[in-house]
């Protein structure tokens, strides 16, 4: 057409792709783009998210190591009476599995020497209204028969807003200690 000389009219002229279906071609590639963009976003989101559950676990493991591997007793008692953790060094101290505490909440009242009670639930009421850290030593029934003096320390655990969440529990065996 660039040859022909100016006025001229091309009649019939033959309609081309482009100029038949040019919105379809522009509306397509965009939807294209739009997908390409959506599913860059997924990909950057997914990897973030396995960056974040990559962090979590190894968060997870350091603090399990610390907490599955203590010498002392630990746990965690929730408002209800139940157990969020027990740490497995209970064995040593009670003579008792964790799952064994899982399974029966009250199984830390009963270990209680009948003659600690008392002071033993006035202990766990205070530390259960969640005023504050407190400390005692008691004695326990282990699983064998024998009895064992304990070292408790406890304090509230809250939540990031403030909402009381339970009682940490520290218990060290103290027998030599105290026999000597």
């Amino acid at each position: 057409e660039r040859l022909l000389p100016a006025g001229s009219v091309v009649e019939f002229r033959e309609r081309t792709l482009w100029s038949e279906h040019w919105r379809e071609i522009l509306g397509t590639a965009g939807l294209l783009l739009g997908q390409a963009a959506l599913i860059a976003a997924l990909l950057v989101a997914r990897r973030n998210r396995v960056r974040a559950e990559a962090g979590l676990r190894e968060a997870e493991q350091r603090y399990r190591t610390v907490a599955d591997f203590t010498y002392d007793w630990e746990y965690w008692r929730r408002p209800d009476g139940s157990f969020a953790y027990v740490s497995p060094s209970c064995l040593r101290v009670t003579g008792h599995e964790a799952a064994a505490f899982d399974r029966s909440p009250g199984l830390l009242d009963e270990l209680v020497v009948e003659e600690d009670r008392p002071l033993w639930s006035e202990h766990a009421e205070v530390a259960q209204s969640g005023l504050g850290s407190s400390r005692l030593e008691f004695r326990i029934h282990t699983s064998d028969g024998q009895v064992r003096w304990v070292d408790h320390v406890c304090s509230p655990v809250t939540g990031a807003d403030g909402a009381f969440l339970g009682v940490r529990g520290s218990n060290r065996d103290i027998t030599d200690r105290r026999r000597s």
